[in-house]
């Protein structure tokens, strides 16, 4: 059985697309996962189990001038030494690299054993690992055609890997755990974990408009609950069925975030995007305005948002719920069996 190693590392966003993909590859491939011990260790361990996780050290970049920048070049090359001697061993066909910081070392590693790398970019623009890697990979794929775009020959817009399960939401059951009967339409608001305290509060605002026409479901991210009981209003922390909770929903209130934009779409669900406004390179604004100017979603700017726009952005999705699914369905946003298919395409051209 050949050897695949993903990596990836940093934050959720880049670790959640290869556990989707090495779902479908394990009963072919032994997938092996390189990180740190952080959130992809946590994330990730039950998906390749603990004999095919290998722990590195991987120096974090920073975009500010800082002294711990100086010490950068010899740390990134300690990281790039252990991941050759990690490579060695395992002898792969293939490195797939989802982005961040930890994936850098892995892939220069390869890059010096002549091991054949894919990389994949989320976000409508690439990230600095990417960036720095891009040219020596055997394809570069990415999940907005604006990304492809400017990647060269290798590049191609695939769409994003997606865990398979939202095909399984149960409406049902995140009706239950919502608390809601469904005769309503239902708001599910959820901020992820960097930008849930200021969406949390703007929605602790518009309640009182809000639920006048609609129950509301906030997730409202660990330790950030808010400190209200309404009728017609339900919240959590955290959700582990997240994905029974949007089939239950009509519309949903997110930041964007390259895999939840993507995983909405993927469930045709109507959107209002609310990018979170310190995302390092402005991201999650040029996820968005791409999903508007498709028709999938509507847009606000944080800063400019009152209760009362944001009641009406919630009632525009909601009149413009058919037509935004339609062109969800044209997008085509999943793209976790067309990756999948390129990745065996490549390993199995190794010896």
């Amino acid at each position: 059985m050949k050897t695949i190693v993903f990596t990836g590392g940093g934050t959720a966003g880049h670790v959640m697309p290869n556990i989707a993909l090495i779902d479908i590859l394990s009963k072919e491939y032994r997938c092996v996962y390189i990180g740190s011990d952080g959130m992809e260790k946590r994330l990730a361990l039950p998906a390749v189990g603990e004999e095919n996780y290998f722990e590195i050290n991987a120096a974090k970049f920073r975009r500010k001038l800082t002294p711990q920048n100086l010490t950068l070049p010899f740390k990134v090359a300690r990281s790039v030494k252990q991941c050759a001697g990690i490579l060695k061993k395992l002898s792969p066909s293939l490195v797939f690299a989802k982005g961040g910081y930890v994936s850098f070392p892995v892939a220069r590693a390869a890059f010096r054993l002549k091991i054949p790398v894919i990389i994949h970019e989320s976000d409508a623009s690439m990230g600095l690992a990417n960036r720095l890697i891009k040219n020596k990979c055997a394809a570069v794929l990415t999940s907005f055609d604006s990304a492809a775009a400017k990647c060269g020959k290798n590049a191609a817009r695939m769409g994003s890997p997606i865990r398979q399960s939202i095909y399984s939401a149960n409406k049902k059951l995140g009706l239950l755990s919502t608390g809601f009967d469904g005769k309503r339409k239902i708001v599910c608001v959820v901020g992820g974990s960097l930008g849930a305290a200021s969406l949390n509060k703007l929605l602790l605002e518009a309640l009182p408009l809000v639920t006048t026409d609609y129950d509301v479901f906030l997730i409202s991210g660990k330790g950030k609950k808010l400190p209200v009981a309404a009728e017609g209003f339900a919240q959590t922390e955290f959700a582990d069925n997240i994905f029974d909770i949007f089939a239950a929903a009509d519309v949903v209130v997110a930041r964007s975030g390259a895999n939840t934009v993507f995983e909405l779409a993927a469930m045709r669900k109507p959107m209002v995007l609310i990018p979170l406004s310190r995302a390092t390179r402005g991201e999650q604004k040029q996820n968005a305005e791409y999903f508007f100017e498709k028709g999938c979603c509507l847009t606000a700017d944080e800063d400019a948002l009152t209760p009362e726009t944001l009641k009406g952005k919630i009632d525009l999705a909601i009149a413009g719920a058919d037509k935004m699914k339609d062109n969800q369905r044209r997008l085509k946003p999943d793209g976790t069996k067309a990756i999948a298919e390129k990745i065996r395409q490549i390993a199995e051209r190794q010896n």
